[in-house]
């Protein structure tokens, strides 16, 4: 038996997963050409992936009591995860995730997605001071590649907290202190290699500051993550970074910015990574006093970045949905740099079909065991 989801034919997972096969993560999704489209030259794709999977640590009864409890509890999530899980192994080449419990991942899904060829690293974030149960049981971000078509050649874990206190990068202002610092916020960096081409991606992905009161603090982290991408790539070609942009400028290089941004595209962190600056100075959005900065204007440096998103943010396809996560408020970003030339954007998967929006007033629910639902951009690649 096989069963047809979206574009791929898959066979039936095992019974260890055994839900629902409504619960697919293309089963109701439409993929979408990027604007304008673009195909590669060749047939060599990948695809790449970004999924908060909603912690069971966070599942407080005050944020989530208006779902029935049976699709709030672990045992109900976990099996619908799991299927996620291996329904996007069979769909992404490189799988991003956000809020994936450290001891499920050592236990359960590291182990699980290297039997389907997947190397994987992990970043957890510190305990945070009301934390009172076991640290494994916090979250953090982690990368699964497919061990098939890529070679994992190095990876860098970052706690923002540790690099605001470095005064390469910050001035320790009493804003910077109270409001940058005391977060638990990480991300990691990872250079991959194509097997078959030899292509160069450096992949990072984060789980920004969750707070709406808190936009400068995520912006900080944006451009923290950039400067430390840029480190990485310069120690990858040992280059200096007037070498580093002519390299950036000629498009050899390709980076991947994924993750669970926790900001929509009014905000100061898309202005920032789409447009390549911020005039700080001039936003009241950002009234503190973080020191110099690097002037008044924050900048990625030829690190302009294009969220493989962009031409559904505004289209009459989703302006009327209001019914799921991503598309209610676009928070989680697949990003590519402008200038990459062995990169090309193909296609996106959508939102769920609008046939289907009467059914699925709450996240999660009885098909969907997270509040995000996995996004997916696919790749020519040269």
């Amino acid at each position: 038996m096989k069963i047809l989801t979206g574009n791929k034919t898959f066979r039936p997972v095992s019974r260890l997963f055994s839900v629902n096969l409504d619960n697919s993560i293309t089963r109701r999704r439409n993929w979408f050409d990027v604007s304008p489209p673009k195909r590669p030259t060749g047939n060599e794709t990948i695809t790449v992936s970004t999924y908060n999977l909603l912690s069971q640590q966070y599942m407080w009864p005050e944020v989530y009591n208006h779902i029935p409890s049976k699709y709030t509890s672990w045992q109900y999530r976990l099996p619908l995860i799991n299927r996620n899980l291996m329904d996007l192994s069979r769909l992404a080449d490189i799988m991003c995730f956000q809020e994936m419990e450290f001891n499920v991942y050592q236990e359960t899904w590291k182990p699980l997605l290297k039997d389907h060829g997947f190397d994987s690293i992990f970043q957890k974030k510190r305990p945070p001071t009301y934390w009172t149960k076991s640290e494994d049981q916090l979250d953090g971000v982690s990368i699964f590649v497919n061990s098939n078509k890529f070679d994992l050649l190095s990876y860098e874990p970052v706690d923002y907290s540790e690099h605001f206190q470095n005064p390469e990068y910050f001035t320790p202002t009493q804003d910077l202190r109270e409001r940058a610092m005391t977060r638990n916020t990480v991300a990691l960096i990872a250079t991959v290699r194509h097997k078959r081409t030899g292509t160069i991606i450096f992949v990072t992905n984060t789980h920004l500051y969750w707070s709406p009161e808190f936009p400068d603090v995520k912006v900080l982290q944006a451009y923290l993550l950039v400067r430390l991408l840029k480190r990485t790539m310069r120690n990858h070609y040992k280059v200096n970074d007037n070498q580093l942009s002519e390299i950036m400028r000629q498009g050899q290089a390709s980076v991947l910015l994924v993750g669970d941004f926790n900001s929509t595209p009014d905000s100061m962190v898309y202005e920032f990574l789409q447009n390549g600056s911020l005039n700080i100075a001039k936003d009241t959005r950002f009234n503190y006093d973080y020191g110099k900065l690097e002037g008044a204007i924050l900048k990625t440096g030829l690190l302009e970045f294009e969220s493989q998103y962009k031409s559904l943010v505004h289209s009459s396809e989703f302006q009327c949905r209001e019914h799921s996560q991503p598309f209610k408020r676009f928070i989680d970003y697949i990003w590519v740099n402008k200038y990459s030339k062995t990169l090309t954007p193909i296609r996106v998967l959508g939102d769920i079909d609008i046939d289907y929006v009467d059914e699925f007033s709450w996240f999660p629910n009885e098909s969907y065991p997270s509040d995000h639902l996995p996004m997916l951009a696919q790749f020519g690649i040269k």
